[in-house]
């Protein structure tokens, strides 16, 4: 417990410099934000909590402007999310992250996106201003699909607002498994396990099928997403499944 205090403290102390710093590096650009508070931010969150980070297949995020679609279990997700992605981007979160100090305040400074909680296609306004991001401004975009942390750690229904960014603005998603968090840090309550490790992987991207148009376009995009990633997240149960046995 009292690692878990200290870890909670150097979290804490992490999250207040690095967002600090990311106001008045807001001033001059919010790409370096980014690079110089929110990716410093989460690898430091992670060494605070004793916590190793694994990344594999960087390499499948394509050059162009991107969809990064991940799995969400964990708290400690965005920080292993900010701490393994190479490029620049803007998250698509929920209104209620804005709210929480520092937090909040460092996502207003590096021009995250927010969404209502239901992360539906309901926002038409906010939703247009997010692919003119990808089109125009040439920004990947970062989303969890499920909406919400998953208690179970299975994959939660999608909501269907990303997949429709990414066929208005044909941008290809790069489906990203996030693992290990859930071990650490339930969806529910305070208390966490200091220590232990978490991946991420970066899959083969899909891109939305151009001999298809509207919804059968955005439902095929969503199904082939969904599979990928239910095909390796259930891969990763039944590794663990098969190391408990051992």
């Amino acid at each position: 417990m009292l690692k878990a205090f200290f870890s909670m403290f150097l979290a804490s102390v992490a999250t207040f410099v690095f967002g600090s710093i990311g106001l008045v590096v807001s001033l001059f650009s919010q790409d370096l934000v980014i690079r110089f508070a929110v990716r410093p931010w989460g690898k430091a969150v992670l060494a605070s909590c004793f916590i190793r980070l694994r990344v594999k297949g960087v390499e499948n995020i394509p050059p162009e402007p991107s969809i990064i679609m991940y799995n969400h279990q964990s708290a400690f997700d965005i920080p292993a999310l900010t701490a393994s992605l190479p490029v620049d981007y803007r998250m698509i979160m929920k209104n209620e992250v804005l709210m929480i100090p520092f937090v909040g305040w460092l996502s207003k400074a590096a021009g995250h996106y927010s969404v209502a909680r239901d992360g539906g296609g309901g926002d038409t306004k906010q939703l247009k201003v997010m692919s003119r991001g990808i089109s125009e401004k040439k920004q990947t975009l970062v989303f969890a699909p499920e909406g919400t942390r998953s208690a179970t750690g299975r994959l939660l229904d999608f909501k269907k607002g990303g997949f429709l960014i990414a066929s208005v603005s044909n941008a290809p998603v790069v489906p990203m498994i996030i693992w290990g968090g859930k071990d650490i840090k339930k969806k529910s309550g305070w208390v966490f396990k200091p220590g232990g490790s978490m991946s991420v992987e970066f899959l083969p991207p899909l891109r939305p099928d151009k001999s298809l148009a509207g919804r059968k376009r955005i439902e095929k995009l969503e199904r082939e997403v969904r599979d990928a990633m239910l095909a390796k997240v259930e891969e990763r149960f039944r590794d663990e499944e098969a190391s408990a046995v051992q």
